[in-house]
């Protein structure tokens, strides 16, 4: 019995270990093309038309053709975005890189705009952002930058599949063995030892963990796929 008590426990700690190495890996984390860029500033208002704070920057020369400048307000309630458009465009969409002061990505926005002036509508930004980075996707049906995510490697979706299913197989063998030692002491040994259904539960856990390595593989393609086309954009935290 020994043997099983040190392998329920190894297994628990390597339960724990897997979450802390994907963690450190960020293996399903997304990643962009555009790393962060200090934007221009020209100048800091404290009292405008607009209440709170305006903190107005100038487009950098990628973006010059298409947005001369814009600016980030923040109130007690509102934090917004406007942008000056170089003239009125028929089709204009743009990404935005919201980031919070510790230049920290907190999300990203897709912005779509038909038949402009040449000043944007008001767009909401999250509470956090301070500053913002501006991708132009598409002007006037000419596309600029359609992909903005780094697709995931095929060893990065394979390594980050067979830890999810080994964490799960870890999981529920930890699990039955619990319940085995705390309900069912006095039949663990011959459970452990001599029963068939020792094998048959492995059998079933191990299986489990397989459907949960090709549910999770199949996932991450498809999403893959999905950012190699220009699909929609997901964020995740990991």
């Amino acid at each position: 019995m020994i043997i099983w008590y040190v392998l329920t426990v190894l297994t628990g700690l390597l339960a724990i270990a897997i979450p802390v190495i994907l963690k450190i890996l960020k293996l399903t984390k997304l990643r962009f093309y555009h790393d962060y860029v200090t934007p221009i500033l020209l100048e800091i208002k404290k009292e405008s038309s607009l209440p709170g704070q305006t903190t107005i920057y100038a487009s950098d020369r990628m973006n010059a053709n298409y947005i001369k400048k814009y600016l980030v307000n923040r109130d007690s309630s509102d934090n917004i975005l406007i942008c000056n458009y170089a003239r009125p465009f028929k089709s204009l969409s743009y990404f935005l890189f919201a980031y919070n002061k510790k230049h920290k990505l907190k999300d990203v926005l897709e912005i779509k705009e038909t038949n402009t002036s040449t000043t944007s509508k008001v767009i909401g930004l999250p509470a956090t952002c301070t500053d913002v980075n501006i991708v132009i996707k598409e002007a006037d049906g000419i596309s600029l930058n359609s992909e903005i995510i780094k697709p995931f490697k095929n060893r990065q979706i394979l390594l980050a599949s067979s830890l999810y299913a080994l964490e799960t197989f870890f999981i529920l063998f930890v699990l039955r063995q619990l319940i085995l030692y705390i309900g069912f002491y006095k039949y663990s040994y011959s459970f452990l030892n001599n029963s068939p259904l020792n094998l048959i539960t492995f059998g079933v856990i191990f299986l489990i963990s397989l459907i949960n390595f090709a549910v999770i593989y199949r996932s991450l393609r498809k999403r893959n796929k999905k950012v190699r086309v220009g699909g929609v954009l997901e964020y995740e935290y990991f």
